[in-house]
């Protein structure tokens, strides 16, 4: 919860009463904090600033008709509005990794045992995130190579996912948990332990040992005729 020591009892007679000048120089201040800029983009910072700001005029234009403890909780009420703001902005980036629209990285000159072979060194150097991240590639790679699924840059991890679901119906479960877990990994929401990376690994193999389901896969786009 932020602070607002200057707004601690308002109803108390006895305590601190900023005037028109003092309560928006503390506004400002307020405004400033680490809570607000780390949670807040500067255009919805410009906005509410605009907005509190004409909040402001207006009480300075009613200052001999307002009580204190009245522009008090105006003032409080403004700046509940910018917290809102900061959590609602919070909130919207915490969901992102529900959001299955981020690209899984792969760099299109490396193998997939050039990614095995990552994944082994990030694991060796106690990596497990990088590793689960490199063996779930190294995964994509393979299905590519074995043409179980077309090049396409920018594929997501659930699309990779979905697109292999049905050529290999007996591991769709596993690869459905191992896309959310890819995309948990890299923005950040999860950590990975070496009981992940074997999981990932074992999935890998066992991709590679069976055989897919050719007639689930799309049809590939036939060529055109020659003109005669």
């Amino acid at each position: 919860m932020i602070p607002f020591p200057f707004l601690s009892d308002p109803l108390n007679p006895d305590g601190f009463r900023p005037n028109g000048q003092e309560a928006d120089r503390l506004l400002q201040e307020e405004l400033m904090r680490a809570e607000y800029a780390s949670g807040v983009p500067q255009l919805l910072r410009d906005f509410l600033e605009a907005r509190l700001r004409e909040l402001l005029d207006f009480l300075h234009e009613f200052d001999a008709m307002t009580s204190t403890p009245g522009k008090i909780m105006l003032l409080v009420l403004a700046m509940i509005l910018a917290v809102l703001c900061a959590v609602f902005v919070r909130v919207r980036r915490s969901h992102r990794i529900e959001e299955p629209g981020y690209d899984l990285g792969l760099v299109p000159e490396l193998t997939c045992a050039g990614y095995r072979a990552r994944a082994t060194a990030a694991a060796a150097a106690g990596n497990n995130a990088l590793a689960c991240l490199e063996s779930f590639r190294a995964m994509v790679r393979l299905a590519e190579e074995r043409t179980v699924l077309g090049t396409q840059p920018g594929r997501t991890a659930f699309e990779a996912a979905t697109a292999l679901m049905p050529a290999f119906p007996a591991q769709a479960q596993r690869l459905c948990a191992a896309a959310a877990f890819f995309n948990e990994l890299r923005y950040g929401q999860h950590e990975a332990s070496t009981a992940d990376y074997a999981r990932l690994r074992d999935l890998d193999a066992a991709l590679e040992s069976a055989i897919p389901h050719i007639a689930a896969l799309p049809a590939p786009a036939a060529t055109p005729a020659a003109p005669r």
